[in-house]
C-alpha cells in the first residue's frame, strides 16, 4: 500500500498525538466520525489523513496545532 504523509500529518505524528490526550483509537476515531478501522489505517499511513478530519480533532480538542 501507499505511504502517506508529507502533505498532511503522518500517521505516527497522529498517534503520538492521540496518546498524548489521553484517547484510545476508537474514542479519537468516533470524534471525527469514522470507523476505528480508518483511524488505524490514518495511523499506520496507508491512507492519507483529510485535512477536514484534522482541523474537526483539532477544534474538539481545543488545539492551536497539530503537532504531536
Amino acid at each position: 500500500m501507499a505511504r502517506y504523509g508529507k502533505a498532511g500529518m503522518e500517521g505516527s505524528e497522529l498517534k503520538k498525538l492521540r496518546k498524548k490526550l489521553g484517547l484510545s483509537l476508537a474514542q479519537a476515531a468516533r470524534q471525527v466520525e469514522v470507523s476505528a478501522r480508518t483511524w488505524a489505517r490514518w495511523e499506520a499511513g496507508d491512507q492519507a489523513v483529510p485535512e477536514g478530519a484534522m482541523k474537526l480533532f483539532r477544534i474538539l480538542n481545543k488545539l492551536e496545532k497539530i503537532r504531536a
